[in-house]
């Protein structure tokens, strides 16, 4: 019996006069892939912008052609700094990383491509700064209130901006005082169900029946607990995000440091350390994939280091 050859068989085959899959071809092939598994749109756009932006640099066509020598060529014509420059060669590692699993290519051999960078310690936001923050919005407002309730939830529970845009009324379970996140909401892909602090609830229940009379006045249907002022869905990429623009303006207005939606989780995560939370539990709180990923959240500056050991001693 003979067996049909499918998409990836087709694209396996390299000899016999059989067609070379082009980068085009299997960027087209791991997008589809990577939507039929529900993968965050910005993930998959990253993917495809680094892709075509090697095929551009380099001139090459092929995913045979891709080798050491034309990534470094790539990353070479680049005007950016090295950390960026490391963030866009991960990405494309992961693209090729996909092509490998695919079949496609025999050997990993981008693994020795490397960009070095130095080390930029990130702080996470600190309670002053928040309680700063609060202070200066206008709650008796629609739009202070729902600033007010969206840093509280990136601080208090440790979300991140893209899953807080996809929050949903009912994902707010007012009598256990818990947001229940689904995977499709995390970057993990993985549910979780997280506390939060009875002020928090209070304020969402006030939120919630503004966001009806929001809605109801403009004529919108969404679920939503943080929109627009016009009652419709924030858009989840940071380049549009609503909430991450009013930060910024709060802060930079007020001369507020390290006030964003990157610094609020880390400072979630540093709460919950200076409270008794092992690494295990805050690495599940924050939906990280592995422990190693947490670790960089948490920090600590020298002094830190001996007053921690001390206690130990």
């Amino acid at each position: 019996m003979t067996k049909k050859l499918g998409i990836f068989d087709v694209n396996n085959l390299v000899s016999g006069g059989a067609r070379r899959l082009t980068i085009k071809k299997a960027l087209t092939t791991v997008v589809s892939q990577m939507r039929a598994a529900k993968m965050a749109e910005r993930t998959i756009s990253d993917y495809q912008r680094h892709a075509q932006s090697y095929v551009s640099a380099t001139e090459l066509t092929y995913l045979d052609e891709v080798d050491v020598a034309s990534i470094y060529v790539w990353l070479a014509s680049m005007n950016v700094s090295n950390n960026t420059l490391l963030i866009r060669l991960k990405c494309f590692k992961a693209f090729l990383g996909r092509c490998f699993d695919n079949g496609w290519i025999e050997r990993k051999f981008w693994r020795t491509v490397t960009v070095k960078t130095e080390q930029v310690v990130k702080q996470g936001a600190a309670e002053e700064n928040v309680a700063q923050l609060l202070s200066v919005m206008d709650t008796a407002t629609f739009i202070g209130l729902r600033d007010a309730v969206a840093l509280l939830t990136m601080y208090r529970a440790g979300l991140r901006v893209g899953s807080l845009v996809s929050v949903k009324e009912s994902d707010i379970d007012t009598a256990s005082n818990t947001i229940t996140l689904q995977g499709a909401q995390l970057k993990n892909r993985k549910g979780l169900i997280l506390p939060l602090p009875l002020e928090l609830v209070e304020m969402i229940e006030v939120l919630i029946e503004r966001n009806e009379a929001i809605r109801a006045h403009y004529g919108e249907e969404n679920a939503f607990l943080f929109i627009n002022r016009n009652g419709t869905r924030i858009s989840s990429e940071l380049r549009h995000n609503t909430i991450q623009r009013r930060l910024r303006t709060y802060s930079q207005k007020h001369n507020i440091d390290n006030i964003n939606p990157h610094a609020l989780r880390r400072g979630f995560a540093k709460q919950l350390l200076e409270r008794g939370a092992d690494l295990a539990l805050i690495s599940k709180a924050l939906g990280h994939s592995n422990l190693a990923v947490t670790t960089q959240y948490l920090h600590f500056e020298s002094q830190e280091i001996v007053d921690k050991l001390r206690g130990y001693l």
